[in-house]
């Protein structure tokens, strides 16, 4: 019996662990009224621990792999039974998940940002995507020639540690200038990311040490937008298309030349690249003229990002979400849906339809007149005198 104790601490571990997620499911409202705001609390707790130094779940990760190595070996030395360590391996792992799980993972199961900013997804045409990629193109045209660069025109927006320090500015803006509360988490500096640093990846967040890392290797233009999505994840914005966006905000509020145009160079990424995968023609023409319009500076540095990122997951997906067929028809007109997958791309999108194609409607319309013949017919109208005395 005591050969199976590991295995049964890790069973009850991976239950408690299926039940958490299984009562969130099915209690989001619940869910969302408290968890995200005690998770939040908590992860802060620990990135305020843990700021300055090295990545710690990194060492610990080090730790937990030389123990594994170390006990395995002792096991074949002393002849332990290797069924028991196994169990008690396993019972190590479900604890780390049950621990992830109650302080981040029920995140998953929270109201998206979109609801906390009272920002409406809906679906928008190809023409209303085009419009928003050419918004974000030439601000990020402007902005391209005022950030910092070399005598060869690289953007030089300083060291790692620098560009971390300034990322804050802009959620603190959000969070007390623009009073969006979902932003009011920890803002300690991001740490250089070591292990794991691979090509497509902004960086890494884990909540059990409250750390949010930024992959070195991200062009040095994004990196101001990486070190924000990757602080927006550790204030317990869980979805990436969220986070993603997040990052956007949080750097175009920057009082940093530098964080603008971050912003304005990756909206404009994910939006390009959702719009250049639709496969109609008129999206086609629509992202080639668009592209067009990109100037030398913002042109190089995008080449960088889209080397290192390739096809965003948004433009992946954008294929098989194109509704064909619909009222509105005209290729022109083409509906994009996404009723299953919310993307960055769609709040990229819709915040740029709220904000400046609604209130240019808002302008058009017109104060009803009864007087005005446009707008009643006063033919019929019939006008009358007072009688003579």
């Amino acid at each position: 019996m005591k050969y199976w104790i590991g295995y049964l601490v890790a069973a009850v571990f991976a239950a408690i662990t299926w039940a958490l997620n299984q009562f969130a499911a099915a209690h989001q409202m619940l869910v969302d009224m408290i968890y995200p705001y005690v998770s939040r609390m908590i992860v802060t707790t620990l990135a305020d621990w843990n700021a300055g130094g090295s990545p710690v779940y990194q060492a610990l990760l080090l730790w937990g792999i030389l123990i594994l190595v170390v006990t395995a070996v002792l096991m074949f030395i002393f002849k332990w039974n290797f069924f028991q360590w196994l169990g008690w391996v396993l019972a190590t792992i479900s604890c780390v998940v049950l621990l992830n799980t109650g302080i981040y993972g029920l995140n998953a199961y929270a109201s998206p940002l979109a609801d906390d900013m009272s920002l409406a997804i809906t679906d928008y045409t190809v023409s209303e995507l085009n419009e928003a990629a050419v918004y974000f193109r030439d601000q990020a045209n402007e902005l391209a020639k005022q950030v910092s660069r070399d005598g060869n025109g690289d953007t030089e927006f300083g060291t790692f540690e620098e560009m971390a320090a300034l990322a804050a500015d802009g959620y603190e803006a959000l969070t007390y200038d623009d009073a969006i509360s979902v932003f009011a988490g920890s803002t300690v500096p991001v740490k250089k990311q070591g292990l794991f640093a691979s090509k497509g990846d902004t960086g890494m967040t884990v909540a059990l040490t409250g750390e949010a890392t930024v992959n070195p290797k991200v062009p040095e233009a994004a990196m101001p937008f990486a070190m924000c999505k990757e602080m927006a994840h550790r204030m317990c914005i869980y979805s990436d298309a969220d986070a993603v966006f997040a990052a956007f905000l949080a750097c175009s509020r920057n009082e940093s030349i530098n964080f603008k145009y971050s912003a304005y160079l990756m909206a404009y990424y994910y939006c390009y690249e959702a719009l250049s995968s639709i496969p109609t023609t008129t999206a086609k023409a629509c992202a080639e003229a668009t592209n067009g319009g990109v100037n030398q500076l913002l042109k190089n540095d995008l080449k960088d990002v889209t080397a290192f990122f390739g096809k965003t997951e948004a433009s992946k997906k954008q294929t098989h979400n194109l509704r064909t067929g619909d009222t509105r028809t005209s290729q022109d007109q083409d509906l994009v849906n996404f009723s299953q997958y919310t993307s960055a791309t769609d709040l990229f999108a819709s915040w740029y339809i709220e904000n400046y194609i609604l209130p240019l409607h808002r302008e058009e319309e017109t104060t009803f007149d009864p007087m005005d013949p446009t707008q009643v017919d006063l033919t019929t109208t019939v006008v009358t005198t007072p009688a003579e005395g």
